[in-house]
């Protein structure tokens, strides 16, 4: 599975010192990460899995724009192929709660 998360930023600042954080799939590899991406720790006995990315964004100009992409493996038909993304920078947030979004992938 690929999953291709497009972070942006607007009203009128640059987002400095951006993070984006991809909570995965159950059951899910990495195939491969995104430049300034690392996957968490898998569980000892299936290291091959992981719970999360973490990408290091660096700043996104004022209306910039900041692509990662992540190619994971497939999970089992018992899980439900659903991503979730969080962003944050250390420029305040005027509207913080759109940091955040979940997709289901068919």
């Amino acid at each position: 599975m690929t999953a291709r998360v497009v972070v942006y930023s607007e009203k009128d600042d640059e987002a400095r010192d951006s993070h984006l954080i991809v909570l995965l799939p159950l059951g899910v590899g990495i195939d491969k990460l995104a430049p300034g991406c690392t996957a968490t720790a898998g569980p000892s006995m299936v290291p091959s899995l992981r719970a999360t990315v973490e990408c290091d964004l660096g700043s996104i100009q004022d209306h910039g724009i900041h692509e990662t992409i992540i190619t994971t493996t497939i999970p089992a038909d018992v899980f439900p192929k659903r991503f979730g993304v969080f962003v944050y920078s250390s420029t305040p947030d005027p509207a913080p709660g759109n940091n955040y979004a979940e997709r289901t992938i068919q």
